[in-house]
């Protein structure tokens, strides 16, 4: 770790980091480094300061800054000489109207909302964060799907009565970030971690791995100990926000390829035994993380059917923008046009031949056409 002196600059408290070889990449700072940034500017620390300390450019600092700005996390001033700009964090909840969903409508009809924190700490395990600096507290999730942010709002309001500080309403210009935040939050964020221990699921970027553990850890054992509907709609909205789906040739065939993104070493093997549960059966990939684990992931037929059978992906979750052939189109479509391509196959031994890419493009026109 590295550590950190105090001097004086100006009317700002300058922090010089000791260890000089240690350079951070401001493009990947996750979440909590960000919350971390905001609420050290919001103490009155400048920009320069800000990437001294972080060890980044200040246009780094500013672009980060600007990008909060942008959703109303923040709030851009002018200082006294109109010459730099600062941001403020902005307490005041946006007005939405829930329900914003029928999926979290449908559930308060049934009279479920005593479970929705569980389901809240489950997209907060996945996508989302959770942290407290001093009397303030921070809740919130980071995703590409405006239908994941519309159901964690309503979620947080049925379940807390309360609204967000900022909202993702679909432009990636403007971030992918619906946060709570105030002192009021603090209470919230305390009972979420009584549920399943800690919210926080990866060390900040400053932070080493072998620290970070040391601390208490998440756990799903609150949602693998619920009832059965509780954890069918845990492991589908996990594999809505955190997962997604892709294919796979074997001897001609087509397959899907289903895979939910988990680094955490104790969430990664909760994830797994949850999903047997349901005869799901999941194989852990290792990879290039803080970790060492990247994500778990099965290409059985048998698996893909028994995820249907406890309803699948959420309606209306996408596949990202950044997929060259499936960009838009709903995670479940492609679930159900992957199987029955497979069926089609195998009734037409003519479409064995095809390569990986054509089949790409056969199966995204079809899902298209579909959606017209």
């Amino acid at each position: 770790m590295a550590s950190f002196k105090s001097c004086k600059r100006g009317k700002w408290n300058l922090f010089r980091i000791e260890n000089k070889n240690k350079r951070y990449n401001a493009s990947r700072f996750n979440i909590y480094d960000e919350l971390s940034i905001l609420g050290i500017y919001e103490l009155g620390l400048g920009t320069r300061s800000l990437a001294h300390l972080y060890r980044c450019s200040t246009g780094s600092i500013h672009n980060m800054l600007k990008a909060y700005s942008s959703i109303r996390l923040t709030e851009m001033r002018s200082t006294g000489n109109g010459t730099s700009r600062f941001y403020r964090f902005q307490n005041d909840a946006i007005n939405v109207k829930p329900p914003l969903t029928s999926f979290v409508k449908n559930l308060k009809d049934q009279e479920y909302v005593e479970e929705f924190d569980k389901i809240i700490c489950v997209l907060g395990l996945t996508d989302g964060f959770g942290c407290i600096h001093g009397e303030q507290g921070f809740v919130g999730i980071s995703s590409n799907s405006c239908i994941i942010h519309e159901i964690f709002v309503d979620l947080m309001y049925y379940r807390f009565n309360v609204l967000p500080g900022s909202f993702f309403r679909g432009d990636p210009k403007q971030g992918y970030v619906t946060a709570y935040h105030n002192r009021e939050i603090k209470s919230i964020v305390e009972t979420l971690n009584a549920i399943c221990i800690a919210l926080k699921h990866s060390p900040a970027h400053h932070e080493r791995a072998e620290a970070y553990l040391s601390k208490p850890q998440p756990s799903l054992k609150f949602l693998i100990q619920s009832k059965r509907k509780t954890r069918e709609l845990g492991l589908r909205l996990a594999f809505s926000a955190d997962g997604g789906c892709s294919l796979r040739i074997k001897r001609g065939y087509v397959y899907p390829d289903l895979f939910l993104a988990c680094a955490h070493p104790i969430l990664v093997y909760d994830w797994k035994r949850l999903a047997e549960e349901f005869g799901i059966r999941l194989s852990i990939k290792k990879g290039k993380t803080w970790s060492g684990y990247e994500m778990l992931r099965t290409q059985a037929l048998s698996s893909a059917h028994k995820f249907l059978k406890i309803g699948g992906f959420i309606k209306g979750v996408k596949v990202t923008r950044h997929s060259p052939y499936y960009a838009g189109i709903d995670k479940q479509a492609l679930l159900l046009g992957i199987l029955k391509l497979n069926e089609t196959i195998k009734e037409n031994n003519d479409l064995k031949g095809l390569s990986l890419k054509e089949i790409h493009k056969r199966l995204s026109l079809s899902l298209r056409s579909e959606r017209r």
